[in-house]
Parts: structure tokens; sequence; C-alpha cells
């Protein structure tokens, strides 16, 4: 079932998407130790939390990498210098699944497939994506 925005405004929105990314991509968030806490029901594992699907302090969507045929999740963290980071994935369908947001292609020097998650900045766009995450990889704590 697809949400409907909140507000005649919100509707009115039009969220910046490239569709020459297919839905059934897979794109990857890093996350600090931070946020990915240590599980109480599982020791020594972490666990996703809303916290670490917030959008770019800069006012950009959130960053993501668009998963390339057979990546290693190691080596892309060792790539972009982010060693002790862990993974979250999320398939492009699922961001897509409200209609709300969208993906956009902004690569960087250190990640050519470097990707913003666009749409309004909002507890329910951080909600959305925890929802639909899964975490591949934990963060080393150290």
């Amino acid at each position: 079932m697809t949400e409907q925005p909140s507000s005649p405004e919100a509707a009115r929105v039009i969220v910046e998407d490239d569709v020459t990314i297919t839905n059934e991509s897979v794109v990857w968030r890093r996350l600090s130790p931070m946020q990915a806490p240590a599980d109480e029901n599982n020791p020594g594992r972490r666990r996703l939390s809303e916290g670490g699907f917030s959008d770019s302090s800069d006012g950009s969507g959130m960053s993501v990498h668009l998963v390339v045929g057979a990546e290693d999740p190691r080596s892309y963290l060792q790539l972009v210098g982010r060693p002790h980071d862990g993974i979250a994935e999320i398939v492009v369908r699922d961001v897509r699944a409200t209609n709300l947001y969208g993906i956009v292609r902004r690569p960087t020097p250190e990640d050519p497939e470097h990707c913003e998650i666009t749409g309004a900045r909002s507890s329910k766009k951080r909600r959305h994506l925890f929802k639909h995450a899964t975490l591949i990889l934990d963060p080393d704590p150290t």
C-alpha cells in the first residue's frame, strides 16, 4: 500500500529521482558504531537504529552507495576510508515505495557511485528507511 502525502503541500512537492537507477538496485548506507548500537538480545552483535538514517547535516539528502555488481562491503569501506563502519542495505524499490522519496547520483572523488536519497527531511523518512533496511555488516566498535 502506498502512503498518501500528509498535506496538499506535500502532494505538490516534486521529488528528484534518477530513473536510470532501477528499482532492483541496492544501496548501502554506512553506519558508525554510534549509529548501530549494541543489540541487547544478541550479545556481540549490533542493531539498526532510526538515527542512522538521517539526512546530511549540510541540508543535502541521505548519503548512500549504489552497489555495482558483486561488491565486497569491506573493500568499499576501505575505499572510502571508513574501515570501522558497518553497512545497512536497502533496495531502491523500498526507497521509492511511498512516492515521497527518490534517489539521485552525486559522485564524489572517494566514491564514484555515491548517491543521495531525496525527499523531505523528516522523522517519517528516517522511520521508513530504517524499517526497510537490513544490517549486513556490523560496525567495529574499536
